[in-house]
């Protein structure tokens, strides 16, 4: 939110100042600092807790983010994928397609024309 009057700011409470053109990044303060967000509505009407796991690289829990329903269609989703390059697989590095040990992920790319509806 753009702020023109600082006269409602509370000493209390923190703010993060972002330079026009940039984009907001998450602060991650300190492990298993959470950040209650209320300002986005979700399907479940429930608040989203963002909180933090680790500092490098930024990794959060993201809380009510999707419902049971919505998580189950995109995994469903994701494991119907049928284009080689975006299906569900063991993550890579850069454009090289390697498999690197130490990256114990997997990833799927899906499509907005996917069968998956949700409502952010």
């Amino acid at each position: 939110h753009e702020i023109g009057d600082w006269s409602h700011l509370k000493e209390e409470e923190k703010y993060y100042v972002v330079p026009n053109g940039l984009l907001f990044m998450w602060p991650t303060v300190e492990i298993n600092h959470t950040v209650v967000i209320t300002d986005v509505e979700t399907t479940n009407k429930k608040p989203i807790r963002l909180r933090t796991l680790n500092h490098s690289p930024r990794v959060f829990e993201i809380e009510n983010l999707l419902t049971e329903e919505e998580a189950e269609g995109l995994r469903q989703a994701a494991m119907n994928v049928d284009h080689e390059g975006n299906r569900f697989q063991r993550s890579t590095t850069g454009h090289t397609g390697n498999v690197d040990p130490f990256r114990t992920s997997d990833n799927a790319f899906v499509h907005s024309e996917s069968a998956v509806s949700l409502n952010l």
